[in-house]
């Protein structure tokens, strides 16, 4: 029998990419630059970033204290499957 998993919900577990900036206090261009280069965890869905809030903070305190996150995997530049 399979396990039991949480549902994720796009609504209420992942942004789009100017709402995440909005709630984080950074700009859009930061933040989907450091997508981009991997430094914020972000998945990409039919050509869009979008953004876990808290995994997103997460990342760039731990980059602010010189800790060494979890990788994130850049999203890729053009267009297909997602990537965290």
């Amino acid at each position: 029998m399979l396990p039991i998993m949480k549902r994720v919900t796009l609504r209420s577990d992942l942004s789009p990419l100017a709402k995440t900036a909005r709630r984080l206090g950074v700009s859009p261009e930061w933040l989907n630059r450091q997508a981009l280069l991997g430094r914020v965890p972000s998945t990409l869905v039919d050509n869009r970033l979008l953004f876990h809030v808290t995994s997103v903070k997460a990342a760039i305190v731990a980059r602010a204290r010189g800790v060494s996150a979890p990788a994130a995997t850049p999203a890729p530049s053009g267009r297909g499957g997602g990537a965290k």
